[in-house]
């Protein structure tokens, strides 16, 4: 008996909880997303990527004021960038090491590391900036690029390691 009353108080709740109208699915086509009216280079799932020639970080930044989504847009892009290049550089670390160069697993070396591409300053990096305006906000989308020549180069004398900057070069 118990167990029924309980059943259809629960019943009684779902019910009443539930909407009286019927539910439609929105069709509205006018909505426009970020990547509506993003650059044909901006890809909102990308944040950075290296290749052959060179390392780059993307970063998009919305704000009312465009100068601070400016300065935000281009201070995550130039941090994207360096994840760009601290991500290659673990890589050819980690080869090393796995090819039994034991001086590259020390967590010496691998804080060195960190802190060199943390601390690395870029001249002249290859810098894009679109700004969308919609409403009372401004979109910032850019793009940091730093060649693969110019970060090693960078990194050089903070590394000291004529080994690793040559594998970091090939």
């Amino acid at each position: 008996m118990k167990l029924s009353v309980i059943a259809l108080l629960l019943i009684g709740f779902i019910i009443s909880c539930s909407p009286t109208d019927t539910l439609t699915e929105d069709t509205e086509t006018g909505t426009t997303t970020a990547d509506d009216v993003a650059p044909s280079w901006y890809n909102s799932s990308v944040t950075s990527q290296a290749d052959s020639a060179a390392f780059t970080g993307y970063a998009l930044a919305i704000a009312a004021d465009s100068s601070e989504a400016h300065q935000l847009s281009m201070e995550l892009a130039t941090e994207n960038l360096k994840f760009s290049i601290d991500k290659f550089a673990e890589e050819v670390r980690k080869s090393l090491a796995d090819e039994g160069m034991s001086d590259y697993e020390s967590s010496g070396f691998i804080i060195n590391l960190r802190n060199s591409v943390r601390n690395i300053e870029f001249s002249n990096p290859d810098e894009t900036v679109e700004h969308v305006q919609e409403n009372n906000t401004h979109k910032i989308y850019s793009r940091v690029s730093y060649s693969r020549e110019d970060a090693v180069n960078r990194l050089r004398s903070s590394i000291n390691n004529d080994t690793f900057i040559e594998a970091m070069s090939r």
